[in-house]
């Protein structure tokens, strides 16, 4: 039985202009000039060629040269539409592709079905990288085809342009009191130059919080552009929204369950403070009263500001 010839859904090309097409490729033209000279040219000629001649020069057997055009013979009787394949020139391998997978015939169809489509009529070498790449960027397919999983929105720098441009807050609550009664130390750490303040409160309020904020940093530093802050009750209030509305400042919230947003003041900030609230004492015994405002931290002593400007050392110890 004859088999039926598949579509070649290609402009018809002549055998002339396919010629033409083939010997303005330099590697078809070297490959035609070897086919008609006759012998298989030795290994130590072919060595110096390209890739992709070493490649065709591997197939000496299977390529024949017929009117002129340079096709490729297939082996077996697995074949069902015809048992040669045109060696495709360079300049017509997008064409190709183009006419076997974004026209309307071709469905954008996904690489391996488009490459046993292409393959029914052409070859060249490298064939399956190329078509896997060019189904890879081909906007259709990757506006079209779900991907697997659920979808997420790709993630966002926002980086820090100037000091206090973007700063960070959040409040480290200790389980007892001092002998002033402050039991929570609200912490602003500024993006861009990792400067760190810290004051001492009572209460972590909404208008307790927004009193620190107004007076002892955005008097003295300016206001920030955007403002990173947990969903803490006392930052999500009325009053800090119409704060923000007011001085015109972004406020951006942390991930639910993920205090690693904020990783700077949770991880290095409140370790610090934390120790020095357990483990610390003055020089007279007592328990500091105010925060730490402008901390360094040394080998075994720290030094902490509070507001009023007064210095406290602390001792440290494990």
């Amino acid at each position: 039985m004859t088999p039926v010839p598949e579509p070649c859904w290609l402009p018809t090309i002549p055998p002339e202009e396919m010629k033409e097409k083939q010997r303005a490729d330099c590697d078809l033209r070297r490959l035609a000039e070897w086919k008609e000279a006759g012998p298989n040219p030795p290994w130590s000629v072919v060595r110096r060629e390209s890739p992709t001649l070493r490649n065709l020069w591997a197939q000496w057997e299977a390529v024949e040269l017929e009117n002129g055009v340079l096709r490729r013979r297939l082996h077996g009787d697995c074949q069902p539409h015809g048992r040669y394949q045109i060696i495709a020139p360079a300049e017509l391998r997008r064409e190709i592709f183009r006419q076997r997978h974004d026209v309307r015939v071709g469905r954008h169809q996904g690489m391996k079905r488009t490459l046993a489509n292409v393959r029914r009529r052409f070859w060249w070498p490298g064939q399956r990288k190329d078509i896997d790449r060019w189904c890879r960027v081909c906007p259709t397919c990757q506006f079209r085809k779900p991907r697997s999983g659920a979808a997420r929105a790709p993630l966002q720098q926002d980086t820090a342009s100037a000091p206090f441009g973007r700063i960070a807050m959040d409040i480290l609550s200790f389980p007892r009191a001092t002998e002033e009664g402050n039991t929570c130390v609200p912490i602003v750490d500024d993006y861009y130059t990792k400067f760190t303040l810290a004051f001492a409160l009572p209460s972590h309020k909404a208008v307790t919080v927004a009193d620190v904020l107004v007076t002892e940093v955005f008097l003295v530093f300016g206001t920030p552009r955007v403002i990173h802050l947990d969903h803490g009750p006392e930052f999500q209030s009325e009053l800090m929204k119409e704060l923000y509305a007011l001085l015109e400042i972004k406020q951006t919230r942390t991930t639910s369950y993920r205090p690693y947003c904020d990783r700077h003041v949770v991880k290095d900030v409140h370790r610090k403070i934390w120790r020095l609230g357990h483990t610390s004492r003055l020089r007279d015994g007592s328990v500091p009263s105010n925060g730490a405002q402008n901390y360094g931290m040394q080998s075994k002593q720290a030094d902490v500001w509070t507001r009023d400007h007064s210095s406290y050392r602390y001792d440290v110890w494990n």
